[in-house]
C-alpha cells in the first residue's frame, strides 16, 4: 500500500472529527501521549474512546486477568484468565484503529520513575492508593513549563467517581459548537480578546484536604458517592486491600474519622439538617464491603464517557474542562461534577 494511500484513509477516517473539533484540534488529538495506568474500572471504556478518536496510548498493568474483570472489561473472555490483562487486551484494541500506536508497560505503578512519568500529556490512574494517586498528581502538576493533565478513577459496585486536575494555567479555547440556553442555535462566536481562559486546578492532595462542611454551600447536601468513596480509599490506605463483610467495624470506624476531622458528628446529624443527605447508612457502608472489588458495566461506560470526553478536552485544548469532582451513582443514576476549590 503506497504512502499516499494510507494518508488518504486516514483523513476519511478522522473527516467527522475534524468536523466536530477543527484540523488543529485533531492534530494535537493524534499527537498527544497519553498513559493509562491499570485496565480496570473506568480505564478499558476510556481506552475504547481514546483508540476510536485516534488517541496514542501507553498501556500500563502489571496484574493478570481474573474472573470479575468480565464485569465490565469488553476486551476480555473467559480464555484469557491468568494472563497478564495487557496481553490478553492489546488485538482486541488495536483492532478498534489500525492508525494508533499503542505502548505497554507491565512494570506496577509503584515502579514508574518521575522521568517516565514527564514523558507523557496526559496520565489517566485507575484505582489504587492514595498516596500512589497523589505522588504522580503532583509529579504532573509540578512539571515544567506545563503541567500534565491527571485524572485518577475508582467504581465500587453501581457507584463510580473521578478526580481531575488540568494543572496550572490551563488554557483552552471556547467550543463554537457549544448551544445556547436555548438549546436551539449555537453560541455566536467570540471576540479574539475573550476566545482563550485560562483558569488553575488545585491538586488532588488539596482536594482530599479539603474540609467538607468548607465546600461551598450550594453543593450541599454532601454526596453519598463522594463519601462513600473517601471512607474506602481511608480504608484502603491503611490495609492495602479491598474491605470484606467481615471488615464493616473497620470501615465504620474510617467513616466516622473522616467526618469528625470535618467537624460532623455523625451521631447527631439531626442538628445539621444540610448535610444529613450525605451520612452513610448501614447499608452504604455494607455496600462498601460488598462491592469495592466491583465495576457494573452500566456505571463504567456512563461515568466513561464523560472522562474520555474530558480528556479530548485537555488534549485538544478546545471546551471547558469540568470541575473537578465526577461522581457517579447507580441507584439514582445521575452523574454530577462537584467543583472542589476551583471555579471557571
Amino acid at each position: 500500500m503506497s504512502t499516499n494511500t494510507i494518508q488518504f484513509t486516514e483523513t476519511q477516517r478522522y473527516d467527522r472529527q475534524i468536523r466536530v473539533w477543527g484540523a488543529e484540534a485533531q492534530s494535537r488529538i493524534q499527537n498527544a501521549r497519553v498513559l493509562i495506568c491499570g485496565l480496570h474500572h473506568l480505564n478499558p471504556e476510556v481506552v475504547k474512546n481514546l483508540v476510536l478518536a485516534g488517541v496514542n496510548v501507553t498501556l500500563q498493568d502489571s496484574s493478570v486477568t481474573q474472573e470479575n474483570d468480565f464485569s465490565n472489561n469488553f476486551f476480555l473472555s473467559p480464555t484469557d484468565i491468568g494472563k497478564n490483562i495487557i496481553d490478553a487486551m492489546l488485538p482486541k484494541i488495536q483492532e478498534l484503529n489500525l492508525f494508533v500506536k499503542i505502548g505497554t508497560n507491565k512494570s506496577p505503578v509503584s515502579e514508574l520513575t518521575k522521568d517516565y512519568l514527564e514523558q507523557f500529556d496526559v496520565i489517566v490512574l485507575s484505582g489504587g492508593e492514595e498516596a500512589e494517586a497523589v505522588r504522580i498528581n503532583d509529579i504532573c502538576h509540578n512539571h515544567k513549563p506545563k503541567s500534565i493533565v491527571f485524572f485518577w478513577n475508582d467504581v465500587f459496585g453501581q457507584d463510580a467517581i473521578f478526580y481531575s486536575d488540568f494543572g496550572n494555567s490551563f488554557t483552552y479555547k471556547n467550543d463554537p459548537k457549544v448551544s445556547n440556553q436555548g438549546g436551539e442555535q449555537p453560541t455566536p462566536a467570540v471576540n479574539k480578546e475573550n476566545e482563550f481562559h485560562t483558569v488553575n486546578f488545585p491538586t488532588l492532595s488539596k482536594i482530599l484536604k479539603e474540609s467538607w462542611l468548607s465546600m461551598p454551600s450550594r453543593h450541599f447536601p454532601l454526596n453519598k458517592v463522594f463519601v462513600k468513596s473517601r471512607t474506602l480509599h481511608r480504608f484502603r490506605s491503611k490495609y492495602h486491600r479491598n474491605p470484606k463483610i467481615t471488615d464493616f467495624p473497620l470501615v465504620h470506624r474510617f467513616y466516622e474519622q473522616l467526618a469528625m476531622e470535618s467537624g460532623i458528628d455523625t451521631h447527631d446529624p439531626p442538628n445539621q439538617p444540610l448535610i444529613l443527605p450525605g451520612f452513610l447508612n448501614e447499608s452504604d457502608l455494607l455496600c462498601i464491603c460488598e462491592q469495592s472489588a466491583l465495576a457494573t458495566v452500566t456505571t463504567s461506560s456512563i461515568l466513561g464517557s464523560i472522562l474520555s470526553q474530558e480528556i479530548i478536552k485537555a488534549i485538544s485544548c478546545v471546551g471547558q474542562p469540568g470541575c473537578n469532582v465526577f461522581v457517579f451513582s447507580g441507584d439514582e443514576l445521575v452523574a454530577k461534577a462537584i467543583p472542589i476549590g476551583v471555579s471557571i
